[in-house]
């Protein structure tokens, strides 16, 4: 913790330490970077999926345009299409995703929460692919 209140400076530290110090925060804040565009650019190829930016965040909020007959189902198993969702992904995928219905989404709008910016970059296409195959288990 005392790193990010207090990093490495030329009053404390030699000048490699703080070159170091400053070459990994910015690899680190350009991955993260990256991974943000690639979970904004791919959410937004899956159907049913529309994805603001990611800015400052490790969240991805994406809106779910679910089928009529999804929301059904899940009214009639008297839950939150979003969190019924979210639990069919689970066990169909293993993936974990929070619902948007605990936020307090506009009323008649579906979406979910997905934290995913830490995993390498190969995992997280997976990941995203699994999700877009999901996805076509419900559009059908």
């Amino acid at each position: 913790m005392d790193l990010l209140v207090n990093p490495p400076n030329s009053a404390t530290c030699s000048d490699l330490t703080v070159k170091k110090y400053k070459e990994e925060v910015s690899r680190n804040f350009n991955e993260l970077r990256d991974k943000a565009l690639i979970i904004y650019n791919k959410l937004n190829t899956i159907k049913g999926f529309k994805c603001n930016q990611i800015e400052g965040a490790m969240y991805a909020f994406p809106s779910i345009d679910l089928p009529d007959s999804f929301i059904k189902e899940a009214k009639n198993l008297n839950v939150h299409p979003d969190y019924y969702y979210c639990t069919k992904l689970l066990e169909s995928t293993g993936l974990v995703a929070v619902a948007g219905s605990g936020f307090g989404q506009k009323e008649g709008t579906y979406h979910i929460r997905i934290t995913n910016l830490i995993s390498p970059k190969e995992k997280l296409i997976e990941t995203l692919d699994k999700v877009e195959q999901f996805n076509k288990t419900i559009f059908i």
